[in-house]
Order: C-alpha cells, then structure tokens, then sequence
C-alpha cells in the first residue's frame, strides 16, 4: 500500500524554518568565534615572544651594570646605587 504525500501546515513550516534560521546563525557565529581565536592565539604567541625577548634584553642589561657597578642595589625612586656587603 502506497503512501500518500501529506504537507506540512504553516505554523510546522514556520518552525521549521525558525531552527534552521537558528543553525545557520550559530554555524556562522561558530566560524566567527573560530577566527577570533586564531587572531587571539597569534597575539598571545607574539606577547610571548614579545616577553622572552625583553628578559633577554634585561637579563644583558643587568650583566652589564653587575659588571660596570659591582652587585647590589639600586634605588628606582632616586637612581641610587648602593653596594652589596
């Protein structure tokens, strides 16, 4: 026995279509997300390297003082240098 085709009403179409609307959005927003975390994981990646690269230079920077200087301390306030024991 064949079944017959049956439509849906208006209001089951407008369903419907109501979730697939809302698929479409959150599939495109799912892509958008996506790029943004690239953009993100690049920018951490580029502070990261960012940051190595500026203890590098303040590790030289320090070698340079404890060579010209002597160890101690200095005070940031006043630029004062004062000598370890």
């Amino acid at each position: 026995m064949a079944k017959e085709s049956t439509k849906f009403t208006e209001e089951e179409m407008e369903k419907i279509k109501e979730f697939k609307g809302l698929y479409d959005t959150m599939t495109i927003r799912m892509g958008q997300v996506s790029v943004e975390r690239m953009v993100l994981d690049k920018t951490e990646n580029d502070i990261k390297t960012k940051w190595s690269e500026t203890l590098d230079s303040e590790r030289k920077f320090v070698d340079s003082l404890s060579k010209k200087y002597g160890q101690g301390s200095i005070d940031l306030d006043t630029g004062v240098f004062m000598p370890a024991n």
